[in-house]
């Protein structure tokens, strides 16, 4: 699939400290401060301590990688990448 022209709904953050079931509140005020005017909203955890937020609007695949740069320098987050849909919406 071309990803040129996708739009991304979804990034993956794994920090670097293991979170419990559902990330801590300083470390999503932490993503939002440094995503805006981009709203950055927990959707779920999976694998290996990562979870995954939504983002609003929906990035191009430029934006959201741009966006997972700068979310991977922050202290707290091992990387963040996106999260590229299978299909196109």
């Amino acid at each position: 699939m071309q990803t040129e022209n996708l739009f991304i709904h979804q990034l993956i953050i794994k920090p670097v400290v293991n979170e419990t079931a559902m990330p801590s509140a300083e470390l999503l005020a932490g993503l939002q401060s440094a995503a805006l005017p981009i709203v950055v909203t927990y959707s779920h955890s999976i694998s290996l301590g990562a979870f995954v937020v939504t983002l609003s609007p929906a990035l191009t695949r430029h934006e959201a990688e741009a966006l997972a740069q700068r979310l991977s320098e922050l202290e707290q987050v091992e990387y963040a990448e996106p999260d590229y849909p299978r299909y196109q919406r």
